[in-house]
């Protein structure tokens, strides 16, 4: 087994931390610029300010793990890309919270239809003309 083929998972899963620090990052930004009187123990409590970084990191991690786990891959990128997109929609539905199913689920939609758009535009094709 070559080691391209044992990097495809470790990479789509630094897209997957890609994604989590960017929106990390988002929400440090947002939370700095708060409006006076509603931050409470160093976190804003406006709605928008919470909601947006998550939507965020749950809008790019499909693509950044689809993204990155199918430039890893020697051969047979369109299957490395459906594993990886249903293994991450198994693991995302397994952890989305009640309250914000709704916001994952469209937030998840998106990012992976995204990433499907992206991969059917530019995908390399493999030796096997797959």
């Amino acid at each position: 087994m070559g080691i391209r083929w044992m990097l495809v998972l470790p990479c789509a899963i630094i897209g997957f931390y890609t994604a989590l620090l960017l929106s990390i990052g988002v929400h440090k930004v947002l939370n700095g610029w708060c409006p006076g009187g509603q931050v409470i123990s160093g976190v804003c409590m406006v709605l928008w300010v919470r909601l947006l970084p998550m939507i965020l990191g749950a809008s790019i991690a499909p693509v950044l793990v689809i993204i990155f786990g199918t430039l890893v891959a020697p051969g047979l990128r369109p299957l490395v890309a459906w594993v990886l997109y249903l293994g991450g929609l198994c693991i995302a539905l397994t952890f989305t919270h009640g309250y914000m199913l709704p916001f994952g689920i469209l937030a998840g939609v998106t990012g992976a239809a995204t990433a499907a758009i992206l991969h059917g535009k530019y995908r390399v094709r493999d030796k096997t003309g797959a």
